[in-house]
């Protein structure tokens, strides 16, 4: 749920739960169980039904009722957090369930076709995968794929930023307490740097200086007022230099 946290995610964050719903192998195989049951209504789907499910397909022994119970009403708030349907809490006459939109079924999600499941007018803004081709780095590619799909492109930037931190803090063994233009100043340091770069002393500090700029300069875009409207091609740019940036360190001999 850190989604509440996430800076720039103020808006709909529907097509982010329905991406790890999409994503989640675990999600996609229990909605194909729950497609293969006849329910009375098509439409919805009830505790008592997805409890049915959980026991046949599952081993889940020592798990208490309650436990259970609170994990498939959590089931539903993320089916309803996703824009799928509406999650309806239990009356005198009926129990907790989840409704889904009049234009989707629960076969849909276990089919796992993402444009069919969006809300109409939902549509992905960019497809990372189409623009960042064969090559880029894999952990930056995931992290920054939600943002970026969706046109949040300074949030995109921001994130991709943070791996470089995180991959520069992990290969030169430095702790949690080392961040920011610090962590690249001793990391690239020519004399001490665990991930000094070149052999001049200036070529040395050259590289120092490209890892310090690039995070000074990009890591938190909207409070430098050139980049106020960072676009699709900006982002581009910004998370492409972190790539090359991370290619020069796994690179290293």
């Amino acid at each position: 749920m850190s989604l509440a946290y996430e800076r720039g995610v103020a808006g709909s964050t529907e097509p982010f739960f329905l991406d790890g719903l999409l994503e989640d192998h675990l999600y996609a195989e229990f909605s194909e169980y729950l497609g293969d049951e006849e329910r009375p209504d098509p439409n919805e789907i009830t505790e008592s039904e997805v409890l049915r499910v959980i026991r046949l397909n599952y081993e889940l022994n020592g798990v208490e009722e309650p436990d259970l119970q609170s994990g498939v009403r959590t089931y539903f708030l993320t089916l309803d957090a996703a824009g799928l349907g509406e999650y309806k809490l239990a009356t005198a006459n009926t129990e907790h369930r989840i409704v889904f939109r009049d234009d989707i079924t629960i076969e849909d999600l276990a089919d796992g076709d993402a444009d069919s499941l969006r809300r109409p007018g939902a549509r992905e803004v960019a497809d990372p995968s189409e623009i960042f081709h064969d090559g880029f780095d894999e952990q930056l590619l995931t992290r920054i794929s939600p943002q970026f799909r969706y046109g949040l492109f300074q949030d995109a930037v921001g994130t991709a930023y943070t791996v470089l931190e995180d991959r520069i803090r992990d290969k030169g063994n430095f702790s949690n307490e080392d961040h920011g233009q610090d962590l690249m100043s001793k990391a690239f340091d020519g004399d001490s740097g665990p991930l000094a770069m070149g052999n001049a002393s200036a070529e040395k500090e050259g590289f120092k200086l490209l890892y310090m700029g690039a995070y000074m300069s990009l890591r938190n875009p909207p409070s430098h007022r050139i980049l106020d409207d960072m676009n699709k091609q900006q982002a581009q740019d910004a998370i492409s230099m972190v790539n090359f940036l991370l290619t020069l360190v796994e690179n290293q001999k």
